[in-house]
């Protein structure tokens, strides 16, 4: 109203009407949430570096944050739309050393092109979210004229601007991938398959030396450890008849050394040694005590213990019509193996 007085707003019945409105047309709005540096951190752990596209969109996510700068400011809505007085170009990052200027000509606050916004970037060189280490590498994969979109994707025989909806797109796509879960087990859990956002990796009887030398040794799906954000460990099994529950703990213990060696940032859980029909009374006892012995490391080393035990004790013993008929009770048979897949899937979508 430009500050003049309008007293028709002031009359009673309009105020009521207002009111009424908004009682009826009730909205909060949701502020998306924040990129975090730990978000940032956990995406790397997932992008091929080596790839044009990803990162060239890894390039992007850094400078949009750390310029703190708007959207608009760095791609265009379309790939026909780009405004090269408005969206970043690659001669507006001038590099000097280590130190990067980035020049804004336009922005939300200067729409008239009266000042020239100038941000620095420093390399820093002891951290994976450096921009200009970034940078470099997404102009020696993808090379482009000075007065070319500063972001771009190879297609074809030519490259065409990253846009709005790429940058939405890949964030929440990188976003879910940092959520994968790695399972790793022995035998008994070999058909835990179809769980979403999870690898599952079984290893027939592998006892817990075993699967520390494959995690050390870095083979199989474990060359991809870094693109995890949970790991799951259910072994012990194999253990339990050939050593003392002394040194079972202490090979737990190893393993989980070896898990955080080899990704310090990933979330371990401890999934219990299963209670099987085949050998319970004679090593039942050895069971419990590990499992129990178990919750008290897991707190120690501030890790997650699966009480999947549980789903498989019926009054101190081992559900039989949980477990394969034909070799004793040694294996799970399919309503085990459904028993044992819900209690994973339900732990999985509390995480």
């Amino acid at each position: 109203m430009l500050d003049k007085p309008f007293v028709h707003l002031d009359e009673f019945s309009v105020k009521l009407l207002l009111k009424g409105i908004t009682r009826e047309k009730q909205h909060l709005p949701q502020q998306a949430l924040a990129i975090t540096v730990d978000m940032l951190l956990d995406i790397n752990r997932v992008i091929n570096h080596d790839d044009p596209k990803q990162c060239t969109i890894w390039c992007l996510f850094l400078f949009a944050f750390f310029l703190m700068a708007r959207k608009s400011n760095l791609v265009p809505d379309s790939k026909m739309s780009f405004d090269i007085d408005k969206q970043l170009t690659r001669n507006k990052v001038i590099l000097e050393g280590n130190i990067a200027i980035v020049i804004f000509n336009w922005s939300k606050t200067i729409q008239m092109g009266n000042r020239i916004l100038k941000i620095p970037l420093i390399e820093n060189t002891s951290s994976a979210l450096c921009p200009l280490r970034a940078y470099r590498n997404m102009c020696k994969l993808i090379p482009a004229a000075g007065d070319s979109p500063a972001f771009l994707f190879p297609s074809k025989h030519k490259l065409v601007p990253v846009t709005y909806t790429d940058f939405q797109r890949y964030i929440k796509e990188f976003i879910i991938m940092k959520k994968r879960v790695l399972i790793l087990c022995d035998s008994i859990g070999k058909y835990l398959d179809g769980m979403k956002d999870t690898v599952v990796q079984s290893f027939s009887g592998a006892n817990l030396g075993y699967i520390k030398y494959v995690i050390d040794k870095e083979y199989i799906y474990l060359h991809e450890f870094d693109s995890f954000s949970h790991v799951i460990l259910h072994f012990g099994t194999n253990d339990i008849e050939k050593h003392s529950i002394e040194i079972i703990l202490c090979k737990f213990r190893n393993l989980i050394y070896s898990v955080r060696n080899r990704n310090r940032d990933i979330n371990i859980l401890i999934s219990s040694i299963l209670p099987r029909p085949v050998d319970f009374v004679q090593l039942g006892y050895k069971v419990v005590q590990i499992n129990k012995a178990l919750i008290g490391i897991c707190k120690e080393e501030k890790i997650s213990f699966i009480k999947s035990y549980r789903r498989f004790l019926f009054k101190g013993s081992p559900k039989r019509d949980l477990f394969a008929i034909k070799d004793g009770g040694l294996h799970l048979n399919e309503a085990g193996v459904a028993q044992l897949k819900m209690c994973f899937i339900h732990v999985i979508s509390h995480l």
